[in-house]
């Protein structure tokens, strides 16, 4: 796949650094007795080395090569005391008799070669590049972080028994991996990217007459609020990406980390910065954030519906509360006005009947007893008795965007057995993908 091999620059800080080059100055009793104890192979390798120095630091490379994947320079120096002791209890020996090994270099290397074939480990070479630079672009698709990937590459060498080359050297190799990630991002979506969606994603970035903004600074605007005019804002931009036929491209063949990270970075630059990147760069880049564009409105669009909706019924609730206040108070101020009115008529004595109607006028005037008479109906046959009621006032606003949102968002079922549409076959795949491939899923351009 890549003919030559980027050599990046290097990235750690001198601590980072340290920490790949030494051993753990500390280790876990759980640690010591996984990668230092003595197999009964191990014993049989040590069998036919002279000294007890020798044994004790061959053993001692043993661990480490199992622990580390490779063997710093100074180890001898570094080893915790209480992995030395394990050790050599194991050997029956003495853990002084560590300082005594390794006179001759010669010594040294011949051991080391010794124990990467007992282990059944190789050395590094130059041409692993090649096999290790596909699978790193294959990683870097998923985790672009340069500090996250040479951390794998060391476990990937060490599980494939592969004796690690110097952190400079795997960390050249993966700070040049950047360029290739781009590359391979752009050759995967190479299909996509036709003469019209090329220029499609170009105007993204160019003012149109009468806009003060451009697409791309248009679609990156957040919502602030719930209401219908930031729901008709976001349906316009659905009703524009759907133009561009983006529910129908393909970015299957990107990880959806990478889909995510190259949103980001859209939605984190400018125009101008936009358009300075190389085509390579830049496409992919836009094809990502179009597409992640379109799937977070959706989302974005039936959050705000459902908010706009639970603040209308909050509303309504407050205003059926206020109206059954207010049927209260009339209650008793009508029970006193008819009470005085009934008082008058039951006052037989006091009032012949010719005069009832004048005498109550008298003392209630007849606009009370009306009101009075109006608030009895209303208590003995209401009209408002759910808060779902007072939710006519806010038609007009749900009118504003409700034809707009049946039209370009078809709505199915969730579950079987919901009296709604077709059923859904929720799938392990459509789970794992977050709902983002479910037929359920409301979709804009239904």
């Amino acid at each position: 796949m890549y003919q030559t091999f980027n050599q990046g620059q290097e990235f750690l800080t001198t601590p980072e650094r340290l920490r790949y080059q030494t051993v753990p100055a500390s280790l876990l009793e759980v640690d010591i007795r996984q990668h230092f104890h003595l197999t009964e192979a191990d014993r049989t390798f040590l069998t036919s080395f002279r000294g007890a120095a020798n044994r004790l630091g061959l053993a001692l490379q043993v661990g480490v090569l199992r622990l580390m994947g490779f063997l710093p320079e100074a180890w001898a120096s570094q080893l915790p005391p209480e992995a030395v002791a394990f050790v050599a209890t194991q050997l029956a020996t003495e853990a002084t008799h560590l300082a005594d090994y390794g006179a001759r270099q010669q010594t040294r290397s011949d051991h080391f070669l010794a124990v990467l074939r007992h282990l059944e480990y190789r050395k590094w070479e130059p041409l692993d590049a090649a096999w290790l630079e596909p699978w790193l672009v294959e990683r870097a698709l998923e985790h672009d972080g340069d500090r996250v990937l040479l951390a794998m590459t060391c476990q990937k060498l060490h599980q494939a028994r592969i004796a690690r080359p110097a952190i400079g050297t795997l960390e050249r190799l993966v700070g040049g991996i950047s360029d290739l990630a781009t590359q391979e991002t752009y050759r995967r979506l190479a299909p996509l990217l036709t003469d019209e969606v090329r220029q499609q994603l170009d105007t993204l970035l160019l003012p149109e007459t009468g806009r003060q903004l451009t697409r791309h600074r248009w679609l990156v605007q957040p919502a602030t609020v719930s209401n219908p005019a930031a729901i008709v804002i976001a349906l316009d931009k659905l009703r524009y990406l759907d133009g561009l036929g983006v529910a129908s491209w393909d970015v299957s063949s990107l990880h959806p980390n990478r889909q995510k990270r190259l949103a980001l970075l859209a939605r984190s630059r400018s125009n101008r910065n936009l358009e300075r990147l190389p085509a390579a760069k830049r496409y992919p880049v836009l094809v990502a954030f179009v597409r992640e564009s379109y799937l977070t409105l959706t989302d974005e669009v039936l959050s705000m519906v459902d908010a706009f909706w639970e603040q209308s019924l909050a509303k309504a609730r407050r205003a059926h509360d206020q109206y059954q206040q207010q049927v209260v108070a009339a209650k008793d101020t009508a029970l006193r006005t008819l009470a005085q009115a009934v008082e008058i008529v039951l006052d037989e004595d006091q009032t012949p009947a010719g005069q009832v109607r004048p005498r109550i006028y008298d003392q209630v005037p007849r606009e009370d007893l009306v009101l009075a008479w109006e608030a009895v109906q209303t208590m003995l046959y209401p009209t408002r008795h759910s808060h779902l009621s007072f939710l006519a006032k806010r038609y007009p606003l749900f009118k504003q965007f409700t034809p707009r949102l049946l039209e370009q968002l078809g709505f199915q079922q969730g579950f079987a057995g919901d009296d709604f549409g077709p059923p859904c076959s929720w799938s392990a795949n459509c789970r794992r993908a977050g709902g983002a491939s479910c037929p359920s899923r409301p979709r804009p351009g239904s």
